[in-house]
C-alpha cells in the first residue's frame, strides 16, 4: 500500500500551496505508478469487496508480474504501526498480537514484521532482526 504521501518544496512553490501532505489518491501520484504499468485501485469500497482471486487479476501487469497500487495507512488499510517494537522478541509478540486483533477488525490491514531502528548507517541489527 502507498502511504505517507507528500509534495516537495519545489512542488509546493509550483502549485502555490502551503500544504506538505498529499492525498495518496491524488491523480498525479497514481499516474506516476500507472505510467510504469502498475495497476491501481483507489476505491476502498471496491477493494473491500474483492476476493483474493479478483485482487490477483486486478494486479496483473501488462508485461507480466503482479503489482497493485492501493491507498494505505489510514485510507484503505489499517497500518497497525507500533514504534515500540525494537527487538526480535518484540517483533514476534507484536505480530501474534496484531494478527489476532486485526483479523477481527479492519477488512484490509498490514503488520510490520520488522524492528524499528534509529536511522544510523549502517543499520547493524537489520540482518539479524529482519532475517525472516
Amino acid at each position: 500500500s502507498v502511504s505517507h504521501c507528500y509534495i516537495t518544496a519545489a512542488e509546493q512553490a509550483k502549485f502555490n500551496t502551503p500544504i506538505h501532505d498529499l492525498d495518496c489518491r491524488d491523480a498525479r501520484l497514481v499516474e506516476a505508478f500507472t505510467k510504469l504499468g502498475v495497476r491501481a485501485e483507489t476505491s476502498c469500497n471496491n477493494l473491500n469487496t474483492w476476493t483474493l482471486d479478483q485482487a490477483r487479476r486486478a494486479a496483473e501487469m501488462p508485461g507480466g508480474g503482479k503489482m497493485l497500487f492501493i491507498p494505505g495507512d489510514g485510507i484503505c488499510v489499517q497500518s497497525n504501526w507500533d514504534a515500540s517494537v525494537h527487538s526480535a522478541a518484540a517483533v514476534d509478540a507484536y505480530v501474534d498480537r496484531t494478527m489476532q486483533a486485526a483479523r477481527a477488525g479492519s477488512p484490509m490491514f498490514q503488520v510490520q514484521a520488522f524492528s524499528q531502528q534509529k536511522l544510523l548507517v549502517p543499520l547493524k541489527r537489520s540482518k539479524e532482526i529482519n532475517l525472516n
